[in-house]
Order: C-alpha cells, then sequence, then structure tokens
C-alpha cells in the first residue's frame, strides 16, 4: 500500500464511474479509452447544495489552475516513505486555496463542479506516483481508508 487516503468528498457522494477501461459506448465522447481516475457525483437530491472537496491526504497543494479539459484544478503532492504521491482533483466549481498552501487530511479545499469538458457536477479524482519515469496514474480505490 503505497499511502492511506480519505473520501475528497464531504457528503455522501457515489462513484460514477472507477479507474479503468471506458464502456464502450463513451469512447467516442471521451476520444480515450481508458480512465485515469474515479469520478463522485451526488445524488439527484443533492445535485443543488454546495458539496465540499476535502484533502485525501496531508499534503502541499503543488498547482492549481485552470484547463480546458479538467476545468478548475488542485494538484497536492504527498510524500512518502516509498515515493512521491500526487492527488488531483478536478472539474471544481470554487478552489479555496492556492499553490504552497499546507492542508490537512479532510481539510476543505474547494467545492464540486462543472468546469471543462464535464456532463455534470463531479468531482475527477486522481492518484498518482511520481518517479524518475515520470506519473503513474493509479487506481485511488484501493488506497482508501
Amino acid at each position: 500500500m503505497l499511502m492511506l487516503l480519505r473520501r475528497p468528498v464531504e457528503l455522501m457522494c457515489l462513484i460514477t464511474l472507477h479507474f479503468g477501461p471506458y464502456p464502450p459506448a463513451l469512447v467516442p465522447l471521451v476520444h480515450t479509452s481508458f480512465h485515469n481516475a474515479i469520478d463522485f457525483a451526488p445524488p439527484q437530491a443533492l445535485k443543488n447544495k454546495t458539496i465540499n472537496i476535502l484533502a485525501a491526504a496531508d499534503g502541499t497543494i503543488l498547482n492549481t489552475g485552470f484547463n480546458s479539459a479538467y476545468g478548475n484544478f488542485i494538484i497536492i503532492s504527498h510524500i512518502t516513505p516509498q515515493n512521491l504521491m500526487l492527488t488531483f482533483y478536478c472539474h471544481l466549481e470554487k478552489i479555496k486555496l492556492f499553490r504552497g498552501s499546507n492542508v490537512l487530511r479532510r481539510e476543505k479545499i474547494a467545492t464540486m463542479g462543472t468546469t471543462g469538458i464535464s456532463t455534470g457536477k463531479h468531482l475527477h479524482f486522481m492518484l498518482a506516483t511520481l518517479g524518475p519515469s515520470g506519473i503513474n496514474f493509479i487506481d485511488p480505490e484501493p488506497h482508501f481508508a
């Protein structure tokens, strides 16, 4: 196990898309065959509520910004005994903290949104290792405590 994470959403959001191959019907829409993240979305009853996004682990905000695909995003670096881990939080509505901020696990860092290329309000959450060969995205689900 690389690092224990907490779920990065405050309310009871559902995982609507898992890490791995996209369902065949989605491939023409997303222009790729692999989903390198997990998506959290609120149930219908909470769609109009503000949903806070939480840091999945202690770390330092490496970058924040806007990307045409991922919309508003935050990248947090986490140092572990084995390596450097990165968590990515994408499609955010409002970013509450900025580059260089130290964060604690479960600290509010943003609110869920639908910025960038998005079909609705959700969090696109990625976990990666950073090593000599670059960034390697891994499935976050087995790392949730």
